[in-house]
């Protein structure tokens, strides 16, 4: 009896992991931001879990002119930081990443804000996302491109009778308050980035399990950071941040939270 009931869970299991399948979309303004925030070490610990993870990043980052890198602003860098992105998406283990490939710092325009909705549309409609992560509306660096994405990402959200598939779940990455010091010297409270007060964050996910792999996707970035960079960056994630990745819950169509949320799939 024991091994008909073994041999049948060995055939069941393919079938379980598929209905326990998720799909997460991440939408950011520029290759490197699936892996600044703390963020890459999510994406990762969802796809070492079985999950659907897909990204897209809006802009190709043409003016993220370093001068360790000596690449000039342009098309050139552009197809640089593209390549650095698909590097480290393979690195985080998700699916190849979507590169929107509109101008740095050329979102700022009804007809170019309405060209990446439709484009997300698109995208949403394809890959079936059951929950969406962006930028929230102060960016984290107050970055206009990361303003834009998140308005735009916002948007596509909530129209939802234009979406053939309608995700059910929309976050915003932040950072909190008490994670966050304040400017040393600064008398009006400015931290080194733009928070959200603690009450306001719905979300925080343990995204350790993902860590190893989104240093290797940080790694990528070599445009964009010296090696010295990357290890402050990795020493941020961990000392400051503490592993954990803090998002605020914008819009659901299911019940809301009734306490601090640990899971993105979570009812």
């Amino acid at each position: 009896m024991l091994r008909r009931f073994l041999m049948l869970a060995v055939l069941l299991a393919p079938v379980l992991c598929l209905a326990q399948k998720r799909s997460l979309l991440a939408v950011f303004a520029h290759p490197d931001d699936e892996v600044w925030w703390g963020t890459g070490a999510l994406l990762a610990r969802y796809a070492q879990e079985g999950h659907d993870v897909h990204l897209v990043t809006v802009t190709s980052g043409q003016l993220g002119v370093t001068s360790h890198a000596g690449i000039p602003a342009g098309p050139e860098l552009g197809a640089a930081r593209e390549e650095e992105l698909r590097c480290s998406a393979r690195e985080l283990g998700i699916h190849p990443a979507i590169a929107f490939g509109f101008h740095d710092q050329g979102l700022a325009t009804a007809l170019v804000m309405d060209e990446v909705a439709r484009r997300l549309r698109q995208v949403i409609n394809h890959v079936k996302p059951e929950v969406i992560i962006t930028h929230g509306p102060d960016g984290i660096s107050g970055h206009i491109d990361h303003r834009i994405t998140s308005v735009v990402v916002t948007e596509a959200f909530q129209e939802q009778e234009r979406l053939q598939h309608r995700p059910g779940k929309l976050y915003y990455i932040t950072y909190p308050e008490s994670r966050i010091p304040v400017v040393a010297g600064a008398t009006d409270g400015r931290r080194q980035y733009r928070t959200a007060s603690d009450a306001f964050i719905t979300t925080e996910i343990d995204a350790r399990a993902g860590d190893a792999a989104a240093d290797r996707a940080l790694e990528c970035h070599k445009t964009q950071m010296t090696a010295r960079d990357m290890e402050t960056r990795k020493n941020y994630k961990r000392d400051v941040l503490g592993g954990v990745v803090h998002l605020r819950l914008v819009m659901t169509d299911g019940p809301w939270p009734a306490g601090k949320e640990t899971e993105l799939f979570a009812p």
